[in-house]
């Protein structure tokens, strides 16, 4: 058992110094009674080294409590931070669900005390604030009150229990008082301390007993011994202070020096002097008497007592002044004020509550009812109580009511629903809480029956739309969902709580607790749809945790959804990809709604989601088909623009051969002739002349034959390509060609063909211009000299022809551009060459390729199938 000797400061006023042990109650009518009593009491506790629980309510919550509090101990984050304070709601600390559990309780505050020494304090100090408290668990907590106040003494514990005078009957104030040692009740502007009834009952049981017992043969020392128990105030015939206890000194707030020789009227207010002159007076007369006298204290309240007096009369029988006995009846007399307003409170409440009452007794018979049960029913005040409840219950429900009677004597308290019949015959149904209390001495039954008739039309209905709802969510196509996202959203606000704010930030650098929240999600219900959209055979399957479902990129969709919440946003739309339970993946489209009324818990969420893989696939094959058909246009344009190209070329090609072969025929004739007559003509002593003659026609004729393969060219280009196809030896065709050539001394050549290359199908007249073409090129461009690598060789079906050589190499931005008709970089080029070679080449079903470097030198590879079908 805890030793009660120790002693603690309160930090309230009027109570002082209490033990540990100790089990007090307020009484409060407003949120600043509260403050008054609780805040100098936990500021007392922080600073002695106890940890402190309180345990708010309305009127007075957690936010308002911890701003009253700062305002008395400046410093409190540094005991919030310590963990010496805990300031938290009523239904974390009391409510397990909606059900009140009293042993749970009790032990909560056993483990706090018990953790809170262990931890270096030197004990706890608490309050709990009632005002949620309930009428249907009003009894049970009666008792859980009851339970501590037994056992309270022997743990470090101070607990002050606060209640709402406006929601408590006269008999709730009995017996919330008869639960705590002492109670604070606040009379005016001051607070007075009422200590248990009972004890004091006992004590002044103890005190009539002792009268009897003491004996003394002076009577001053007889008449001080009877009244020790209490204050002791003696004055001399004129009234001065000669003597006082310390009790009365403590009664009254002076010391007992402070009082001694101050006058009796010093201690009361101006207009109590005239009663207490004429009680004086009675005691000059040698009258002896009790009666109730108020005082004023130091600081200026009010004490109510009751005076036991006496005169003192010397050894010649005269008058030399008085003696009380002063009993402190401050509390009494607020009781009796309490009670009267409870119960003219009590009174009202019974006639204006909206609730029919009943009370009758053990037997059934109606002792009272209120206002709204005679109206309810049509009956008078005077019928009813006539009447018994089996005369007022319908007949199914009518038989239980004996049933009923037996089971409150036994459990204190029920609630039920029944059907009562008015007087029209109206059937009303309601729902009754009774509960046994003393009635006039005797018990009986309270009941007080509340007319259910719209909730049961709402039952009705709701269980109709309950109905319809299931049948929809159930046979609906769609995937359908019921989540709920309450731990979610406690994560979420202790996130707040902490200063988190940019939420997109903090998931970016904490990506991990996107599963964490993931898991918190509770999956309440799927429909049919689901089950087959996922392949699973049971609802349990898919009840137990979103990441059965969840890819690795659905968790950043899950990540947006989360934000979409946060920001207050009720509706939610993505696109993701969840996974089956197989294993198989699945496109989705997702649409999250908050139902109405759960926007502040997030605790009801329903999700809609679509396959929509099918779609997805047909949409990627849509896309390729689409860039598919992008790249045939852009390619057929481009044919097409090639073919209007060819076009105006191959007409200008057809002007040019007509209208220069004629001129160039006439030129070339008459050079011919030109040489026949300077040869006919010639003399020895012409001969240096002629022979220059002849040097000026051979240049004539060099010209003429290169305007001639111009215009060659040009119709070749625009002329149709048709190939005449026989197999030819490529080795044999590559030496030819080279023998034709008069090859620089500089160039090295090298023939590189694997051996029995097999013969190709072409048109050897046609492949001879392009490799001609292509060697003439690969010479022209090593002007300096250089090597000229002439290779061949077969892979899958195509013959590789490749003419290599170590020249000046072709700038990057020319490679485009180099089988453009016309298009040259050679200063008397026509730039129809490549562009030749490449036509000629594709009407062969091959392509030309080029590999060049600047400085390096060129690669031109002629591909062509070995199984050649002609363009």
């Amino acid at each position: 058992m805890m030793d009660t000797a120790v002693m603690r400061k309160s930090g309230i006023d009027v109570l002082g110094d209490i033990p540990w042990g100790t089990h007090l109650c307020q009484f409060y009518e407003t949120k600043e009674d509260l403050i008054d009593i609780l805040v100098p009491f936990f500021a007392e506790g922080l600073r002695n080294n106890e940890f402190c629980i309180w345990v708010t309510s309305l009127p007075l919550e957690v936010e308002e409590a911890i701003a009253a509090l700062q305002e008395a101990v400046p410093d409190l984050e540094k005991y919030v931070t310590k963990g010496q304070i805990e300031i938290i709601p009523y239904n974390a600390w009391y409510l397990f669900g909606d059900e009140f559990n009293l042993e749970s309780v009790l032990q909560k505050w056993v483990d706090k005390e018990s953790g809170a020494i262990e931890r270096g304090f030197e004990g706890l100090r608490a309050t709990g604030n009632t005002f949620w408290l309930d009428r249907k668990l009003w009894d049970n907590f009666v008792e859980y009150e009851a339970r501590i106040n037994d056992v309270i003494h022997n743990y470090r514990m101070i607990a002050i229990c606060t209640y709402s005078i406006e929601k408590c009957t006269a008999s709730d104030v009995v017996e919330v008082m008869g639960n705590h040692v002492s109670t604070l009740i606040k009379k005016g502007k001051s607070w007075y301390v009422v200590e248990d009834v009972a004890k004091r009952r006992l004590a002044d049981n103890k005190f009539a007993e002792s009268q009897k017992k003491l004996k003394t043969r002076e009577e001053l020392y007889f008449k001080l011994m009877q009244n020790l128990y209490e204050g002791l105030w003696a004055i001399d015939a004129e009234g001065r202070t000669i003597f006082v206890n310390e009790r009365l000194a403590e009664m009254l707030g002076y010391s007992v020096d402070e009082m001694l020789g101050k006058h009796f009227f010093t201690f009361m207010d101006e207009k109590v002097v005239k009663i207490a002159q004429e009680k004086l007076e009675r005691r000059r007369r040698g009258i002896s008497e009790e009666h109730d006298f108020e005082f004023l204290r130091k600081d200026g309240t009010r004490i109510y007592t009751r005076l036991g007096t006496s005169p003192i009369i010397d050894d010649d029988g005269n008058y030399s002044g008085a003696l009380a006995a002063v009993l402190d009846i401050t509390e009494r007399k607020l009781m009796e004020e309490l009670l009267a307003n409870s119960e003219r409170r009590y009174r009202e409440l019974f006639n204006s509550a909206s609730d029919a009452i009943f009370i009758h007794d053990l037997e059934g018979r109606f002792l009272e009812v209120n206002r709204v049960a005679c109206e309810r029913l049509g009956y008078s005040r005077e019928e009813l109580l006539q009447m018994t409840p089996m005369d007022i219950d319908s007949p199914e429900y009518a038989d239980w009511v004996p049933l009923r009677i037996e089971e409150l004597k036994h459990s204190g308290r029920i609630i039920f629903e029944a059907a009562h019949v008015g007087r029209n015959g109206i059937i009303i149904p309601t729902e009754v809480s009774s509960r046994i209390i003393d009635y006039e001495g005797k018990p009986a039954i309270l009941s007080i029956a509340r007319d259910i008739t719209e909730r049961k039309v709402a039952e009705m209905a709701l269980e109709e739309n309950e109905r319809r709802y299931r049948g929809l969510f159930e046979d609906s196509p769609i995937s359908l969902w019921e989540e709920d996202f309450s731990e979610v959203k406690g994560y979420i606000d202790n996130l707040r709580d902490a200063g988190i704010k940019d939420f997109r930030q903090y998931f970016e650098n904490h990506p991990e607790i996107l599963s964490e929240l993931a898991s918190m999600v509770k999956i309440v219900d799927v429909n049919k749809a689901t089950l087959d959209m996922y392949e699973a055979e049971e609802k349990e399957e898919l009840l137990s945790n979103l990441s059965l479902i969840f890819e690795q990129e659905t968790y950043e969709d899950f990540k947006e959804e989360l934000l979409s919440l946060i920001e207050g946003r009720e509706m939610f739309e993505c696109e993701t990809i969840n996974k089956t339970l197989s294993g198989g993946s699945k496109n989705i489209s997702l649409r999250l709604n908050v139902a109405p009324g759960y926007e502040e818990t997030w605790s009801k969420v329903f999700v809609s989601i679509l396959d929509v893989t099918e779609r997805k696939r047909m949409e990627e094959e849509l896309r390729s088909y689409s860039e598919r058909l992008e790249e045939l246009v852009e390619e057929r344009t481009k044919q097409l623009r090639n073919a209007e190209r060819m076009a105006a070329i191959g007409e200008t090609a057809s002007m040019v051969g007509h209208d220069l072969r004629n001129p160039l025929q006439v030129i070339i004739g008459s050079i011919y002739l030109a040489n026949g007559r300077l040869k006919s003509i010639s003399a020895p002593e012409n001969k240096k002349q002629n022979q220059e003659l002849v040097e000026l026609l051979k240049t004539i004729e060099e010209q003429v034959d290169y305007m001639n393969k111009i215009v060659s060219d040009l119709e070749d280009y625009a002329r149709p390509v048709e190939p005449q196809i026989v197999e030819t030896n490529l080795p044999q065709l590559i030496n030819d060609i080279l023998l034709t050539m008069i090859l620089p001394e500089n160039v090295k050549v090298s023939i590189d063909a694997e051996e029995n290359f097999t013969p190709l199908r072409i048109d050897p007249a046609i492949m001879r211009r392009v490799f001609s073409n292509l060697i003439i090129n690969a010479l022209q461009a090593m002007p300096e000299g250089g090597q000229l690598t002439i290779s061949a060789f077969k892979k899958e079906n195509q013959a590789f022809i490749s003419i290599k050589d170590t020249g000046e190499g072709i700038p990057e931005e020319i490679m485009p551009k180099l089988f453009q008709p016309l298009f040259t970089t050679k200063a008397r080029g026509q730039g129809l060459g490549l562009a030749v070679c490449d036509r000629l080449v594709k009407a062969h079903n091959g392509r030309i390729m080029v590999e060049s470097k600047v400085g390096k030198g060129s690669n031109f590879t002629v591909q062509l199938p070995l199984n050649i079908k002609t363009v």
